[in-house]
């Protein structure tokens, strides 16, 4: 695996388808009949068109890719955010994957997911910063609007929509990144956000 530096210092990699016509047998027998035809044609046009149809079609999708490398980063900080206003965490993970046995209907891809925090990298701050797997993949177009997203699985509820992403097969570096932020932590005295939130995963995938 390569050795990554903090994703705020590399501005976050650029955030985010034959039937066997079969010869017909028109001899005649010695009489001049044509008795023999039909016993030819029946036999060539059943057997050719039923063995083709159902062999290619099933294991297309998540199959083709089974290196998954990368890393995750979280960085919260306080909202709004001020320049005297330090971050309240910046936490890394490596992460690498095996492809999943989970099917990911229209994924590209579905990998089984190890993420390792790496201690040298940011600081954890009060944000949860310790090693977890989950199942992850990425969907093309999964609400039929053109944009790709992160799909995490469950096996309660399946799989969902977690983030917009993109992926560019054949790249040579981090092809696959999914980018996401929100509001992290609210005054509930207040109701108004105290913190917010970028978070990004970013991988090699072949």
């Amino acid at each position: 695996m390569k050795t990554l530096s903090p994703l705020w210092i590399l501005a976050l990699a650029s955030a985010v388808a034959c039937i066997d016509g079969g010869k017909d047998d028109t001899g005649s027998d010695d009489t001049g009949g044509a008795s023999e035809a039909d016993a030819d044609t029946d036999a060539d046009t059943d057997a050719d068109s039923d063995a083709d149809s159902d062999a290619d079609t099933d294991a297309d999708t998540d199959a083709d890719y089974t290196v998954y490398e990368g890393y995750n980063a979280l960085d919260v900080y306080s909202y709004p955010d001020s320049p005297s206003a330090p971050d309240l965490c910046q936490v890394v993970w490596f992460t690498a994957g095996t492809p999943s046995s989970a099917e990911c209907p229209g994924c590209d891809f579905a990998f089984d997911i190890t993420a390792t925090y790496a201690a040298s990298l940011g600081f954890p701050g009060s944000c949860f910063a310790d090693d977890y797997s989950y199942t992850g993949g990425y969907h093309p177009d999964p609400y039929g609007y053109g944009v790709g997203y992160l799909m995490s699985y469950s096996s309660n509820y399946g799989w969902s929509a977690l983030a917009p992403a993109v992926f560019y097969p054949g790249a040579a570096d981090y092809n696959f990144t999914a980018a996401s932020a929100g509001y992290y932590a609210y005054d509930y005295s207040t109701y108004e956000a105290i913190a917010a939130y970028y978070q990004v995963s970013t991988a090699h995938v072949e």
